[in-house]
């Protein structure tokens, strides 16, 4: 078939269009509907630069024209400054030979991939020619990538200047930038900088400083800065730049009883908005993967600030100590390594039982076992003990604990028991138990019973506080307890430490039995332990008339007495003992200081009808108040025994209240010649003579008074029997 010379034009044009077409979609098929972040700047009436960055090394094109329907394809291509075909992830594009005062259409090409403003194209206006700049003025500096040695080539600067003395031009310049060279050197001559409107150049204090110059660097991957100097003579040397690292403020830290490391990091760029995170962790030698991670890592990591990882350091780096770091590495946008801190995957060493001894064959059934162990995270531990060893018969654990552990129950007696160890530290390492150790206990001896009272003499219906002091050797344990406080063999209480009211006046046999370990029982019994005195008067019906003994005290000057009571309770009395104050533990608070000082009885208010005030009144004074009743004890003379007859069993002591006498409960002793009550009180005090009870004066018949003094007789062996000796 043979072809025209028409056919054949037709067919060419046809060739010519698919071929054109394949050379405009080569490079725009991939249009993005959004651009990436972009500057315009150096705008003159004959020129612009058009820069950006990427999160990935890539060529740079820029297509224009001052005709919008040239694009795509029919304008006019210009590479980067750097050469064609120049790859990097900062992009600098020169356009040049324009003409003054017109409107540019331009789309960017980065990594073969055509940005268009969303099919608008981008657009810029050139200045108009404005004539003569001002001076020559030239600006220069050095830029460092983060660790301030490292150039930073590649790196974008961008410069303004910013009025600040109020003179020349005002308000902020256009924008000019500059490359960074692989020195690390950058200048930019801006003499021929213009205001924002393009419209007249900024004219700026090139001597005095008076300006500012503002200076941004944006290196992508390498990070980025700011820095503002002042404009002083030409050439203006603005110092360094050192880049601020786009992967900032990693730290990492392992958690507490756990292999896992706590990662966080900030991530910042003004290009792409997401990354590709992985971790790196350094051995001792070199940087090595992690592999077991989580949180804010692998690809699509936003950018911003407080990101967190995780990395289960065991998977990689197990049975090991060192001080380490961790790096957060950005497949496009650089890295950021932490500080150091301790890493720690390696389980305690020399983990060992200490005592008791291994075969040891004499341990108290309440034994303290102790463990040691090396780590330099500090090592806790677990102890367990039984009776065989497989550990179920009897066992005891002590959970986490320190490097000693007594069993809270105790042991078997004459058992043989087997117990082992194993050791923790600060991050969760453990290690496995050791060998079993055996000891066997000793048979318990006997517990020995005892115990105390706060008080053995109180009025009736005042509680008294018993204390077991009972003890069991062999690290045997008291369990039990059976308190008769009134010896009628009824157990009263099985508290250990228990309180009891007699409501009875009289005096108590007390009786304690205590069962201790290995069922082994004690019992303490205190005769005539315990003295109730009732409140009310003891009084006899009718007076005993007995004859002053030759040993009844002679009356002798009453002196002051004072003394300090100590924590456990005490005596305070007069030099010559005629007045003694018991004070029980905890009456009043320790260190307190008591006086007792002799009162003239003449000077004392008057007594009630039908009571006579004998030979002594005194005062005792507390600087504290009381907490609990004490007991007074008077030793009567032969003057007060002649006030009252003879008769002993008129006396009794009496306390001032501030308006009226108050009797007290008293009880006579006629073997030791004293008085004795208890009083919550501390005030004025006296002896007094009872005139209302009936004496054979009174013209009782013979019969009467014989009764009277049987009566008198039997009350006064009631006396004796609650007789107390009163000894310094």
């Amino acid at each position: 078939m043979s072809l025209t010379r028409g056919k054949l034009w037709h067919i060419a044009t046809v060739i010519f269009v698919v071929l054109s077409m394949l050379l405009v979609f080569q490079v725009g098929s991939a249009s993005a509907s959004t651009p990436i972040a972009h500057k315009v700047t150096d705008v003159s009436n004959v020129a612009f630069v058009v820069s950006w960055v990427t999160a990935a090394v890539e060529t740079g094109q820029v297509e224009y024209s001052d005709d919008p329907a040239d694009l795509p394809g029919g304008g006019t291509t210009v590479e980067d400054a750097r050469g064609a075909g120049f790859t990097d992830d900062t992009h600098y594009v020169i356009v040049s030979g324009l003409t003054p005062g017109t409107i540019y259409y331009y789309d960017i090409i980065s990594g073969g991939v055509r940005y268009d403003n969303n099919g608008n194209h981008y657009t810029v206006t050139t200045g108009p020619t404005i004539g003569v700049p001002p001076p020559f003025y030239t600006v220069l500096g050095k830029a460092f990538k983060s660790d301030g040695t490292t150039p930073a080539e590649g790196t974008i600067v961008y410069i303004s200047v910013v009025d600040n003395d109020g003179l020349g031009s005002s308000g902020t310049s256009q924008e000019m930038s500059a490359l960074v060279d692989a020195n690390g050197d950058w200048s930019k001559v801006i003499n021929t900088i213009r205001e924002a409107d393009l419209s007249a150049w900024f004219k700026f204090d090139t001597t005095g400083g008076g300006d500012n110059l503002s200076l941004v660097a944006e290196g992508s991957g390498d990070g980025r800065t700011s820095l503002t100097v002042t404009t002083t003579e030409s050439p203006r040397d603005a110092g360094s730049l050192v880049l601020q690292a786009n992967v900032q403020n990693v730290t990492a830290t392992q958690r507490a009883d756990t292999g896992i490391v706590d990662i966080s990091y900030d991530l910042t760029f003004a290009g792409p908005t997401t990354d590709t995170i992985s971790l790196e962790y350094w051995d001792g030698t070199d940087w090595v993967g992690c592999t077991t991670v989580g949180g804010d890592v692998g690809a699509g990591i936003a950018t911003g600030t407080g990101l967190t990882a995780t990395w289960d350091a065991k998977t990689d780096f197990d049975g090991q100590y060192l001080t380490s770091q961790i790096r957060v590495i950005g497949a496009a946008l650089g890295s950021g390594e932490s500080g150091t801190f301790t890493l720690d995957t390696a389980v305690p060493t020399g983990v060992s039982q200490v005592s008791p001894a291994d075969g040891a064959t004499d341990i108290a059934v309440s034994p303290t076992l102790e463990a040691t162990a090396t780590d330099p995270s500090g090592p806790v531990y677990y102890f367990e003990i039984a009776e065989d060893d497989a550990y179920t018969v009897n066992l005891q654990s002590s959970g986490w604990v320190g490097a000693t552990w007594a069993p809270p129950t105790p042991l078997s007696a004459n058992t043989l028991h087997y117990w082992r160890v194993k050791a923790k530290d600060a991050y969760g390492n453990e290690s496995a138990f050791t060998a079993d150790w055996t000891f066997t206990t000793v048979a318990f001896p006997a517990p020995v019973a005892d115990f105390s009272a706060d008080r053995t003499t109180a009025l009736t219906g005042v509680a008294i506080n018993f204390t077991d002091l009972s003890t069991q050797g062999g690290g045997g344990v008291i369990s039990a307890w059976e308190w008769d406080f009134n010896n009628d063999g009824v157990i009263d209480s099985t508290v250990q430490n228990p309180s009891y009211t007699y409501i009875v006046p009289g005096t108590y046999t007390v009786s304690l039995t205590v069962t201790g370990s290995g069922a082994l029982t004690d019992s303490e019994t205190k005769i005539d332990y315990i003295r109730a005195i009732p409140k009310e008067i003891i009084m006899p019906v009718a007076p005993v008339v007995v004859a002053p003994p030759p040993q009844v005290p002679t009356p002798v000057r009453m002196l002051p007495g004072s003394g300090m009571v100590p924590m456990i309770g005490g005596q305070v009395a007069t030099p010559e003992r005629s007045v003694v104050v018991d004070f029980p533990r905890g009456a009043v608070p320790a260190g307190t200081r008591v006086n007792i000082r002799p009162v003239d009885v003449g000077t004392i208010p008057a007594l009630p009808t039908g009571f006579l005030v004998g030979s002594r009144a005194f005062t005792i004074e507390s600087t504290a108040p009381l907490t609990q009743p004490v007991t007074i004890t008077y030793t009567f003379n032969a003057d007060d025994l002649a006030l009252a007859g003879g008769d002993a069993s008129l006396l009794a002591l009496a306390r001032f209240d501030g308006s009226r006498w108050i009797v007290m409960p008293t009880v006579v002793d006629t073997e030791y010649f004293t008085l004795t009550c208890q009083t919550d009180q501390l005030s004025t005090w006296a002896v007094v003579v009872n005139l209302k009870l009936p004496t054979t004066g009174q013209g009782l018949s013979l019969w009467v008074v014989m009764l009277i003094a049987l009566a008198g007789l039997a009350a006064l062996g009631s006396g004796l029997a609650l007789r107390r000796r009163h000894t310094g």
